[in-house]
């Protein structure tokens, strides 16, 4: 009966090392599905700032507004070039 407890254990073991891994897989799903809701929030708080507080922004972040300025039109062109 020897081989048939090795047998035994060496499955026990692939289970417990498989439960391990979806566990993980699991956690680190979770973690990225929390980020990706972070990054939302953040998004929709920016969004907020720039319709409604964009005197605040131009003082603060000349730089930044000017660089999503120069994207849009670019993003503007692109678009333009693709209805040509």
């Amino acid at each position: 009966m020897g081989f048939l407890d090795d047998v035994k254990e060496l499955g026990s073991k692939a289970l417990d090392k498989g439960k391990e891994l979806t566990d993980t897989a699991k956690t680190k799903l979770q973690i990225t599905e929390n980020e990706s809701k972070v990054k939302n929030v953040l998004l929709e708080i920016g969004k907020d700032m720039l319709e409604n507080h964009i005197d605040l922004l131009e003082e603060k972040y000349p730089a930044k507004l000017l660089e999503i300025k120069n994207l849009q039109a670019k993003i503007e062109e692109l678009k333009a070039s693709l209805n040509k």
